[in-house]
């Protein structure tokens, strides 16, 4: 039985290697396994792997420790102040909380991963880089390109269920420039239409036990999350530690990022 028909499935990163369009990503060095019967080496990463992705922030005034957001909006009539803040909380919907969307890639060792993601998945193999587009595209500006759900089969459980179209219609490209090439070389399109979950979907999923959707930084502030899924992967394990230009393009949106 595939889970990912049944819940958004994902893994956490870390907000500390996020970068903008451009900042170098250096390949990392880790612990690999690259014969089978003998002990794991340490040493540069040969399989560094890129995906085309998108991301969205989640904004708003955060919601309390073990308060779940909602996907919808719940109307309610209360009399005892003492619980407007749980109330309040619960009346504002994903929606209202997902304030822009991103290009994304997050950085991938694979040969690492292969060697430390058993039993408990990728650790340092993820955490390397994630890089993102210098643009934040307000949800605003995309609600008129909103197209039809992707079909889900079987239904989703109750508190991921919402009637209303929440795909957009959002051409993507990948292409690839070698170093001392003058021309970049497609190797993919697709459209974030073919996204089975929503954005919707995955932060009331993502939120479920209550995680806040802000985290204290050190200055004091509260930070929004910035929340990334899959559109479509190209694997490179050229393991060339350099000279690939990577061109991610969203409508208008083009941005490059060297490996």
């Amino acid at each position: 039985m595939p889970n990912w028909k049944f819940l958004p499935v994902g893994y956490h990163g870390r907000s500390s290697s996020v970068v903008v369009s451009g900042t170098a990503i250096k390949r990392p060095n880790g612990q690999t396994r690259p014969v089978e019967d003998k002990p794991p080496v340490f040493g540069p990463c040969k399989l560094m792997d890129f995906e085309l992705e998108m991301a969205f922030f989640v904004g708003g005034e955060a919601n309390p420790l073990g308060q779940p957001i909602p996907i919808e909006r719940y109307y309610f009539f209360f009399f005892f102040t003492s619980f407007i803040n749980d109330l309040y909380y619960m009346s504002h919907s994903a929606h209202e909380r997902i304030f822009g969307m991103v290009l994304m890639n997050d950085w991938s060792a694979r040969d690492i991963q292969k060697w430390e993601y058993v039993p408990l998945g990728p650790f340092l193999a993820k955490n390397l880089g994630t890089s993102i587009s210098p643009w934040v595209v307000p949800m605003e500006a995309l609600l008129p390109f909103r197209v039809a759900n992707y079909p889900q089969d079987p239904q989703p459980l109750p508190y991921l269920k919402h009637e209303d179209s929440y795909n957009f219609d959002i051409g993507l490209e990948v292409s690839i420039q070698p170093q001392g090439e003058d021309k970049a070389s497609v190797v993919c399109r697709s459209n974030f239409r073919h996204m089975y979950w929503t954005m919707k979907q995955q932060l009331a999923h993502h939120s479920i036990t209550g995680q806040s959707s802000s985290y204290q930084c050190s200055s004091g502030f509260h930070s929004s999350l910035l929340f990334f899924f899959l559109v479509i992967r190209v694997r490179n394990e050229s393991g060339r530690p350099s000279g690939l230009r990577y061109h991610f393009r969203a409508g208008p949106i083009v941005i490059r990022i060297n490996a």
